[in-house]
């Protein structure tokens, strides 16, 4: 019976070491969602008026062109993290910042189209 206690306690603890350290890890999904969340909160409001004043031109350059570099501050957060840690979120502040840049630059041609299309029926 002793023996049986033992055994199963011995399964459990090496099962709970198993399993703590993966959650406890800070990886590559964690970083990518960390850095979408950061990199749309960087995109600038001011794509509305430049999709507003250049419409569907507009919505083409920032299809074409990468968004900014990261600000030095949001590098400096890097500081101490796993490298998968930062490669996810790297790729994530790209894809989270050019995500809200078409958007952004889409609701201001949206916005040209609607007023235009206003002013046009009266």
């Amino acid at each position: 019976m002793n023996t049986r206690k033992a055994i199963c306690s011995l399964i459990v603890l090496a099962l709970l070491f198993a399993v703590v350290p993966v959650f406890g890890q800070s990886g590559y999904s964690e970083g990518l969602a960390d850095g979408e969340q950061d990199g749309a909160a960087d995109a600038e409001l001011l794509g509305i008026v430049w999709g507003a004043l250049f419409g569907i031109f507009n919505i083409g350059f920032v299809a074409l062109t990468p968004p900014p570099d990261m600000p030095a501050s949001r590098i400096a957060l890097l500081d101490g993290k796993p490298a998968e840690y930062k490669s996810g979120y790297i790729d994530g502040y790209k894809n989270g910042r050019q995500a809200r840049r078409l958007l952004y630059s889409g609701g201001g041609c949206g916005l040209f189209l609607l007023v235009s299309y206003v002013i046009a029926s009266n």
